[in-house]
């Protein structure tokens, strides 16, 4: 998968980062900086559907420094419009994202007050 991004298994780096993108149950991504390919897992691919290449496109836009954690918004192709804590980190010569969903625990906090 990852020889896609021109990185070989021989990398322990790659095969690394592979059975975390693979066997995370949070959706990931990562994109090696030489290339233009994002890698995804199922969960990424669930949560995005139809709207994947521009989720991803919005990615590439954000400036990463070290580790980068921020609020956005995400339209999935259902129409559905989630609030999310994204996490991306600078990691073997990539990026590496976390996408986490909040809008539960938004409306919890909503409702509280």
């Amino acid at each position: 998968m990852l020889s896609t991004l021109g990185i070989t298994s021989k990398n322990s780096n790659a095969t690394l980062i592979e059975a975390l993108i693979l066997s995370f149950p949070l959706p990931m991504f990562y994109k090696l900086e030489s290339s233009k390919t994002f890698i995804t897992n199922k969960a990424f691919d669930t949560l995005a559907g139809e709207n994947k290449k521009q989720i991803l496109e919005s990615m590439k836009k954000i400036q990463v420094t070290h580790n980068t954690k921020f609020e956005l918004k995400l339209t999935t192709d259902l129409g559905k419009t989630i609030d999310t804590i994204t996490h991306i980190s600078e990691v073997a010569e990539g990026r590496l994202g976390v996408i986490i969903d909040i809008s539960d625990q938004l409306k919890a906090k909503a409702s509280i007050h």
